[in-house]
């Protein structure tokens, strides 16, 4: 389950660093974002998908992580996912009229962080679960 969840995120940070690398050569060339051309210059553009990119990167830190301080960077992915969020919610209510294709923007770091502390509190829980029922299985052996 936590491969899968750093997969899915190491694919939205892939995609998120190819616009970056696409915007830095070509500004607004890339059309969810040629949509914002008007209200935003393009150097913030490029800010931003750094950051929903460092978002996604402390994300999967987190969940590689195998230690109580790895809870720390799903965290911080979570809070830096919500700035992203409401940042480009703040320029898509802008627009004149809703674009449902690029609703990914302000979501997909924050699904992307709220699923990496959702994968590890699961198997938090089964990891305690595994933990009793192997305590249930010696007490019955002593008995």
């Amino acid at each position: 389950m936590v491969y899968v969840a750093c997969i899915g995120e190491f694919i939205l940070e892939r995609s998120c660093l190819y616009a970056l690398l696409s915007d830095s050569f070509c500004a607004n060339e890339q059309r969810y974002h040629a949509y914002f051309m008007e209200d935003l210059p393009s150097p913030m553009v490029i800010v931003a998908d750094w950051i929903a990119a460092l978002a996604c990167l402390f994300a999967v830190k987190g969940l590689l992580q195998a230690s109580n301080s790895s809870k720390k960077w799903m965290w911080y992915s979570f809070y830096v996912g919500m700035a992203v969020a409401i940042f480009w919610t703040y320029y898509l209510l802008k627009l004149p009229r809703i674009r449902w294709d690029v609703v990914w923007l302000p979501l997909g770091p924050l699904i992307a962080s709220a699923l990496s502390i959702y994968v590890d509190h699961t198997l938090m829980k089964s990891m305690q679960d595994i933990s009793t029922l192997r305590g249930y299985m010696y007490n019955f052996k002593s008995l």
